[in-house]
């Protein structure tokens, strides 16, 4: 059982303080008609009578003490004398004399005697009506004695205690009523905190993600208030609802604490130079994951960055809606039409949409699959965020709620930086939990996570106003308004690539590959410019620019061979952990991607490092076949073989580097 994080009680009691109030309200009042109005009073009277023989010589109240020595026989008859006090015949008796209008059982329920030491007896009688409680109280014993001397025959009952008129109930004690009815209004109190506790395990602050999920936190996402936002706006004398509000906040309020939270997370998610492809995803829907997608991408585009936004949710995808663009053409008809190899990006520009925000182009969803995940070929989605990386500065890509699909951890093999959109109150731990270990499963860490939704007070809402540079923002708002919205073609234009084929228009001459650095080339043949020396691989490279028959193969391969590699091992991967599903048309892809590798780096078979990634590619194929092979073999064997075979080609990497570094 998990440890009771106590902080978090006292966040969750405080959170729920109206119910506790109520609660508290409600059992001091149900206490109060209780002990005023439901508890009838009752009056107690009482006797008290000692069983010993007193001495005719000395004074009547005087007991000998050779008879109170007498325990034996005094203990014999206190239980014979208790049961004449309870019989009929004596409670008979006093409703006769006192003319009572009720039965022997309805008095006896009054009547209690008790022993209260070896040699005393106590008779008490309760009764509404306090002078009738004397009365039978004082009946009852002078009835007792007299039957016990006629029974026993023995004079040794004695009244130490006469009855009395009670002037109070012994029944009601209101301040004890009213402490006892407010200790079970805490009790109450303290079981539905517990019982939220437990059942309630959605992320509250940003503490509940760093300390139960150790993902860091990019940032908070306060929830827009159209009232707040009014006072606060007319407090800064600026006119408030002149036009119609849309999801794109960083827009339409661009002062607003929504607006600054979202510069607040481009600085965290941008502060990588690194990252330029980022997969925005959430653990289920309506967790925001599409606002702070839309939101962001603007708030980029606003520093004068080129970005792109994907909308690979190809079930429920809105961005086309948030946007107001049209949905004809959008990603899953390019990816059902698209070749695995070579990007036409003449074709892939007819898909890509110009928005009303410059600098912002979308890929929308696209016509609904019947089943998208048979869509997300490796090698197309890897070719599609290559090309969109050398246009766009910025890639974002609006997945899919990954604890319902998997379509997100597939795609998160192909990019810089996994956010993940969390909403207040509503994503659940666990679900965090889960889908942070899918994702580990593939090899992917989720870089951050952003709380959605946070439900900001006035007092926040009007700080964030005050330390908004009020006349900064201004000027960019003017800025962004005076600038041109461009085209595709003219981003295509600025990252000097031909709009046929991805190619760079900057050819690469002889004079180039003998080691002119000054030359514009494809950054994606930087890791292979040291080793174009030979005759064989110049030949090579010249027949990619004459365009040759397997050229635009051959360029898309040697983009990153060892990305090509990787993306087979991922392959494999999925196949081999899922082999009671085992497709042979997945399999055949993968034999038909390791044959068209292994031609493509036979033709430059006199370089050192081509070998290696030989001797590496063929052992993907063994290892493909064996798989197949194995097909019917137990999950578990082919769980501790996949293992090993990663060990050997980490151990394998890991010399490979190694000779690098010394080399």
């Amino acid at each position: 059982m998990e440890e009771i994080n106590l902080k978090r009680v006292a966040k969750l009691a405080w959170a729920k303080k109206i119910y506790i109030v109520l609660i508290m309200i409600i059992s001091m009042v149900a206490g109060y008609f209780y002990s005023y109005k439901y508890v009838v009073p009752e009056y107690q009277s009482k006797t008290t009578l000692l069983l010993a023989k007193i001495s005719d010589e000395l004074n009547e109240n005087t007991v000998k003490q050779s008879d109170i020595a007498d325990f034996s026989m005094t203990s014999t008859l206190l239980q014979p004398y208790i049961s004449l006090i309870e019989s009929n015949k004596v409670l008979k008796e006093v409703i006769n004399n006192l003319s009572l209008d009720m039965t022997e059982e309805e008095l006896g329920k009054m009547l209690t005697v008790a022993e209260e030491n070896s040699a005393m007896l106590s008779i008490t009688i309760s009764n509404e009506d306090a002078e009738l409680a004397e009365k039978i109280a004082t009946e009852v014993t002078n009835v007792f004695v007299e039957q016990a001397k006629e029974i026993f025959n023995i004079a040794n009952v004695n009244i130490i205690d006469t009855a009395e008129v009670a002037s109070e109930p012994y029944n009601i004690n209101h301040l004890k009523d009213l402490v006892l009815f407010a200790m079970f209004g805490v009790f109450l109190s303290s079981v539905l905190v517990f019982i939220f506790y437990i059942s309630d395990t959605t992320v509250k602050e940003e503490e509940d993600i760093e300390n139960e999920i150790g993902l860091p936190v990019l940032g908070s996402i306060p929830v827009f208030d159209k009232k707040l936002e009014n006072k606060s706006e007319s407090k800064n004398k600026k006119e408030s609802g002149k036009k119609e509000m849309t999801e794109l906040v960083i827009l339409d309020n661009a002062k607003s604490p929504v607006a600054e939270s979202f510069r607040a997370l481009r600085t965290n998610v941008t502060f990588n130079a690194n990252t330029k492809i980022i997969l925005v995803t959430s653990s289920r829907m309506s967790e925001g994951k599409s606002f702070v997608t839309a939101n962001l991408a603007v708030t980029i585009a606003k520093t004068d960055k080129k970005v792109i936004i994907i909308d690979a949710d190809m079930r429920k995808g809105r961005q086309n809606k948030i946007f107001g663009v049209d949905n004809k053409k959008g990603l899953s008809n390019y990816l059902a039409n698209c070749d695995d190899v070579k990007v036409d990006i003449d074709e892939l520009s007819t898909y890509i949409k110009t928005t009303k925000v410059p600098n912002v182009h979308l890929i929308t969803l696209g016509n609904r699959p019947s089943n998208p995940a048979e869509l997300l070929n490796p090698l197309k989605i890897k070719g599609l965020f290559n090309v969109l990386s050398e246009v766009y500065d910025f890639v974002i890509i609006d997945g899919t709620p990954s604890s319902i699909i998997a379509d997100s951890v597939v795609i998160s093999k192909f990019v810089d930086y996994t956010m993940l959109v969390t909403a207040q109150k509503t994503t659940k731990l666990e679900d965090i939990r889960r889908l942070v270990k899918n994702f580990e499963q593939v090899g992917v860490k989720i870089s951050g996570a952003v709380l959605n939704k946070y439900k900001l007070t006035k007092e926040g809402y009007n700080s964030s106003y005050y330390y908004s540079d009020s006349n900064t923002e201004e000027k960019n708002e003017e800025k962004n308004e005076r600038t041109e919205i461009r085209t595709v073609e003219d981003f295509l234009r600025e990252a000097n690539i031909n709009i046929h084929s991805f190619r760079y228009l900057d050819s690469m001459n002889n004079n180039n590959l003998q080691g002119n650095t000054n030359s514009t080339i494809n950054p994606a043949f930087s890791g292979f410019s040291t080793s174009l020396k030979s005759n064989s691989i110049n030949k090579n490279v010249i027949d990619i620019q004459s365009g040759s028959s397997n050229s635009s193969m051959l360029e898309y391969k040697m983009e990153k061979i060892d990305s090509e590699i990787a993306i087979l091992k991922n392959m494999v991967m999925q196949v081999a952990l899922n082999t009671n599903q085992i497709n042979s048309k997945d399999i055949e892809l993968i034999r038909n991607d390791i044959r068209n590798l292994k031609d493509n780096i036979n033709d430059m078979r006199h370089n050192e490092s081509i070998k290696k990634l030989q001797e590496e590619v063929e052992t993907i194929r063994e290892f493909t076949e064996d798989l197949v092979a194995s097909q019917q073999d137990n999950n578990e064997k082919i769980k501790k073989f996949i293992d090993n075979y990663y060990k050997d080609l980490e151990d394998k990497t890991k010399t490979k580097r190694k000779k690098t570094k010394e080399e």
